[in-house]
């Protein structure tokens, strides 16, 4: 990706009208889309982006205290534009539901597991993909 392909906004000046309390200072912008933060905070745990690759993440998670607990294994999902409680939410990149759990994310302990698990799911999609162009 070219530098000149990623819009970094600055809130005081970029950030799209009505949308001031759902951006974020480090938020970046490709072709429209936010893409996946480096950082989420869900169910008291803290869950930081060590390893992107296509649609491929791996997480850390760890306690608000800062200690490790495992890794997440994420298919990153995309969705347009939509308004969430009254704010409107850019079309975003972002990581998979509870309700994906087991589909397009999985629990790891250690990074060594995250690795295998995101090879073991790049393997199976890959096959799906040649499977699904076999038949067409």
């Amino acid at each position: 990706m070219n530098d000149d392909e990623v819009e970094v906004l600055d809130p005081e000046v970029d950030v799209p009208e009505g949308l001031e309390d759902e951006a974020k200072a480090d938020d970046v912008f490709v072709d429209g889309v936010r893409q996946l933060r480096p950082e989420y905070h869900k169910h008291g745990l803290v869950q930081r982006v060590v390893w992107r690759e296509g649609e491929m993440a791996i997480a850390e998670v760890c306690l608000k205290s800062g200690r490790e607990t495992g890794h997440e294994v994420w298919v990153v999902h995309q969705g347009g534009e939509r308004v969430i409680g009254g704010v409107t939410v850019p079309a975003s990149e972002f990581p998979p539901s509870s309700g994906e759990w087991g589909r397009t994310g999985w629990s790891v302990g250690s990074r060594e597991d995250a690795d295998a698990k995101v090879l073991a799911v790049k393997a199976a999609r890959a096959a799906l993909a040649q499977e699904r162009a076999a038949g067409e």
